[in-house]
């Protein structure tokens, strides 16, 4: 009789929480105290690992079918003595278990390249070995870990909210803070903070239920840090309500500290500490709510989902049971299902999944541009095509591979058929030319027109047009006076009739006539400067500079105001002399045709729509962005920056496109909107391959 391999003697065999349900669990584990590692075994793996040492090959089975009252299928040994081999739990004394080891050691060795990949995408460095001073902080906080703290907390939450929300402008001004140097290093230290908060959260949960915190540290996923905790120990708790304390227990923390600064909020003056409060409470806020609640990343969501499903290794499962039903829909190959869940629970796996394959496609699409852009070209073209070929290509080319692999089990049948059919609709949607039109952000202005300023200030007498008012060259728009060019006038008046009035003088008495030189010399600096002021008086009176329509008035334009003479007070149009800018995507340039039509829809939506036609384009694509309506600095849709002259840079390349209108216009201002072009058909393959391919060919330059 053959005996059994030993089995490791550091071993612990610990219970488990039965989980309710559908599905039940064994309630047992394995402890390996050297990795730290815990392995769920079912009810007849738990009965042989009892008697292990007492029993051998051919009485091991018969024992536990005994006390389990049903036979075991054929190979339950084979495989469970595999199952030991695998995770290393037996011993290693004999040649055949060492061959074995070093044989599954040198299986799992990776290559350089892998190692290097792996390691970019994910590594840990502990830090700490907090046990100790988790157990010391855990007696000091006691007193404040009740229900009665937890409730005062709470309800300063829900009072800085509501105070919160009634200062909501002064909560902005605050946000404003944020784009400042001093707020960005106030934010990293406020998430540092929180982080910190966060991770001593779960390790206090653990050791309030006796657990061991054997490490803390952090872990870089995709080079971004994050902190973590290693709770490993809490599968020994037979409770999943602990569990779930001690999963939950991070961001409980964080929103902790969250109610805290935003009820502190309310009662800080102005300044650097209130802007420090504010951070906090936000930081706290969205990362607890939006980032640590995620379910289809591996954060506190995540588990706290596994948990409540009671479903160990959610995504796994819920992967490979989504698979196994996607090849069914198509193919139906009958396969047996991955494992036998209730239909309830099957549809919640099945719809987890996709919605998790959704998101990450999204989320390592935004990863790989982000890497992309955030690393030297070279590197960061390298990088990107890692994200995309790692994360996205080939968990399809795997899927694909597999399909090929059965593709004798697929008989044309109406399960193939239907799989034809979602092939062809899959490539219509990428083929199939959808997008008949070009979208760009647009401008119309005025090619020939004229501000009009005050000569010089003024008060304002009389306001003679309104705005879409029709005027000719020469008529009068504005009349302006000056109490100071007036009273100089009148002086100026005053002592030319007493000069006049000397130089009558000059002609009865002689003691006047050596003097009347001098006197008509003044009296003709004089008479030059009334006709100066005069000059300056009829310049009061603002006429239009062309003929055309008013389409602009100052609202400042009432009488009795003073003017300043810098402030433009109306813009005259001269008729049919608008002109639309329109600035095209770069990978769109090539479907734009000759004499092409276009609707302009303004963003003011009490304009109504106009037509245009494509003139021109400018030779070059335009980095630099003149106008100030369609800057993202100023609300605009294009996405700029500044260069060392202060130069508004435009992100993305774009040509500028000039369009006349189709129709006489008037009395039209300044407008943004968005230019809808007619244009030669689109598909979404050919819009992802210009896009990609524009991007190798421009950052080809090496």
């Amino acid at each position: 009789m053959a005996s059994l391999p030993p089995l490791r003697t550091d071993l612990e065999l610990i219970p488990a929480e039965n989980p309710e349900g559908e599905r039940k669990s064994e309630g047992w584990l394995i402890y390996d105290g050297v990795r730290n590692r815990y392995f769920r075994i079912s009810r007849p793996t738990f009965l042989a690992l009892s008697f292990w040492e007492e029993c051998d090959e051919s009485s091991i089975a018969e024992r536990v079918s005994g006390l389990m009252g049903t036979s075991l299928s054929e190979g339950w040994l084979d495989d469970m003595i595999r199952f030991l081999q695998v995770n290393q739990l037996l011993k290693t004394e004999t040649a055949e278990s060492i061959g074995f080891l070093k044989q599954s050691k040198s299986a799992g060795r990776k290559s350089a390249g892998h190692k290097l990949i792996h390691g970019y995408l994910f590594f840990k460095i502990p830090l700490v070995r907090p046990d100790h001073f988790l157990t010391w902080l855990l007696n000091v906080l006691k007193p404040l870990l009740t229900k009665r703290t937890f409730f005062l907390f709470a309800l300063m939450g829900v009072t800085g909210l509501l105070f919160s929300s009634r200062q909501w402008d002064q909560f902005l001004v605050t946000a404003d803070y944020l784009m400042t140097p001093s707020g960005v290093a106030v934010f990293m230290v406020a998430l540092i903070m929180t982080k910190i908060i966060h991770e001593l959260g779960h390790g206090l949960a653990a050791k309030k239920y006796g657990c061991r915190v054997p490490t803390m540290g952090v872990a870089f996923l995709v080079m971004f840090p994050v902190l973590y905790t290693d709770t490993t120990d809490a599968w020994r708790l037979p409770s999943r309500q602990q569990r779930l304390v001690i999963g939950a227990a991070g961001m409980m923390a964080e929103l902790t500290v969250a109610c805290v600064a935003t009820f502190l909020w309310i009662f800080i003056p102005e300044g650097t500490v209130r802007s420090a409060v504010f951070m906090l409470a936000t930081v706290t806020w969205i990362t607890s709510l939006a980032v640590n609640l995620n379910p289809f990343m591996r954060f506190d969501g995540y588990y706290l989902l596994s948990d409540y499903w009671h479903v160990e290794n959610l995504q796994g499962r819920a992967f490979a049971l989504a698979r196994w039903q996607l090849r069914e829909w198509l193919f139906k190959w009958q396969q047996p299902m991955p494992e036998a869940w209730s239909s309830a629970k099957r549809r919640q796996l099945i719809f987890y999944a996709y919605g998790t394959w959704i998101y990450r496609f999204f989320l390592f699409m935004g990863i790989a541009l982000l890497v992309y852009h955030f690393f030297f070209k070279v590197l960061g073209i390298v990088l990107f095509l890692v994200e995309i070929l790692w994360f996205i290509l080939l968990p399809i080319y795997r899927e694909l591979s597999c399909w090929w692999t059965h593709r004798k089990d697929i008989k044309m049948k109406g399960t193939s058929l239907r799989f034809l059919v979602f092939c062809g609709v899959l490539a219509g949607i990428l083929f199939y030319p959808l997008d008949a039109r070009i979208e760009a952000p647009a401008e119309v202005t005025a090619s020939d027109l004229s501000v009009v300023y005050a000569p010089s200030a003024g008060l304002i007498r009389n306001v003679s047009v309104n705005t879409g008012d029709q005027v000719q060259q020469g008529d009068p728009l504005i009349e302006l006076t000056s109490p100071d060019l007036e009273h100089e006038l009148a002086q100026t008046g005053l002592r030319i009739d007493l000069l006049n009035n000397l130089l009558k003088r000059t002609v009865a008495d002689t003691d006047y006539s050596q003097s009347e030189p001098l006197l008509r010399k003044q009296l003709a600096a004089l008479g030059q400067k009334k006709e100066g002021l005069l000059s300056q008086q009829q310049r009061l009176v603002i006429r239009a500079p062309v003929s055309g329509r008013v389409t602009f008035k100052n609202e400042f334009l009432r009488q009795g105001r003073w003017l300043n003479p810098d402030w433009p007070l109306l813009r005259v149009v001269k008729p049919n002399s608008y002109q639309l800018q329109a600035y095209i995507d770069a990978t769109e340039l090539n479907r734009l045709a000759k004499h092409a039509e276009a609707v302009f829809y303004p963003d003011d939506m009490t304009r109504d729509t106009s037509e245009w036609m494509f003139s021109r384009i400018e030779a070059g694509n335009n980095h630099i962005l003149e106008t100030h309506y369609l800057n993202s600095e100023f609300g605009g849709p294009l996405l700029t920056s500044k260069n060392s002259q202060g130069q508004a840079v435009l992100s993305m390349g774009y040509y500028k496109a000039g369009f006349v209108p189709v129709d006489s216009m008037e009395g039209l201002p300044v407008m943004t909107g968005q230019l809808h072009i007619s244009a030669g058909s689109k598909s979404i393959a050919s819009s992802v391959w210009s896009s990609v391919s524009s991007v190798l060919v421009r950052e080809s330059g090496f």
